[in-house]
């Protein structure tokens, strides 16, 4: 009795290494992509990789970080002039290989411009599928501003919507990030300093406004 249930035991292990090796060999993979966040919601699983196949084909590595890019140093490495991309799907862009995403060709037409001169163009993505413009302020708060970035580019397109409950698609979105995003506007629009220089600027508009234009200045001011 016990023997039959050794054979098909045997069987089975075999039938499923074939069908793992024809899988491998077709280029089959359903990696897990993403995982969830407290205050984020979801991000990219650290360590991810595999053939991503919808709406494209790409083989596609996620770094250690937890980013849809190559490996990069925290700490920003001397005569390096670093740019942090931040965004969604199209930031991500999992549909093409790395080398294909507009990011990835930053370095190379920026200097091809001239741009930074001397320096060696590094740039970092940040973008996450799905992100809204407050998911995308979060992670440049509590990621991307550790690396030290010269200059942070922001793609987005519909993701200012996905802030309201009432418009968003996506019903398992933290409204912790809105909620944030809106208290960190008020932050800024209410900062005394910053409504200090706006009220001096307006008064200084006005008084320039209630000059008499004198006529008899040549145009660099001494009298004529």
């Amino acid at each position: 009795m016990r023997k039959p249930i050794v054979l098909v035991g045997v069987a089975a292990v075999i039938a499923l290494a074939g069908l793992e090796l024809f899988l491998r060999a077709t280029g089959f993979s359903s990696p897990v992509w993403y995982q969830s966040d407290p205050v984020l919601g979801w991000t990219l699983r650290p360590g991810a990789s595999g053939w991503y196949n919808r709406e494209g084909r790409a083989l596609v590595q996620v770094n250690s970080a937890g980013q849809r890019d190559r490996e990069h140093a925290l700490q920003k490495p001397a005569g390096v002039y670093r740019i942090a991309v931040l965004g969604d799907a199209y930031a991500e862009a999992m549909q093409v290989p790395m080398e294909s995403t507009y990011w990835a060709q930053l370095p190379g037409l920026l200097g091809s411009c001239g741009f930074q001169q001397g320096k060696r163009i590094e740039v970092l993505n940040f973008g996450v599928r799905d992100y809204g413009t407050a998911q995308i302020y979060l992670t440049l708060e509590r990621t991307a501003i550790r690396y030290a970035p010269d200059l942070v580019l922001l793609q987005f397109d519909h993701d200012v919507r996905d802030n309201s409950p009432a418009l968003d698609p996506i019903r398992d979105r933290p409204a912790a990030g809105a909620q944030h995003l809106v208290e960190c506007a008020v932050h800024v629009a209410l900062s005394p300093s910053l409504r200090g220089e706006s009220v001096q600027r307006r008064q200084s508009a006005r008084r320039d406004a209630r000059k008499p234009a004198d006529a008899s200045l040549e145009p660099g001011g001494e009298p004529l």
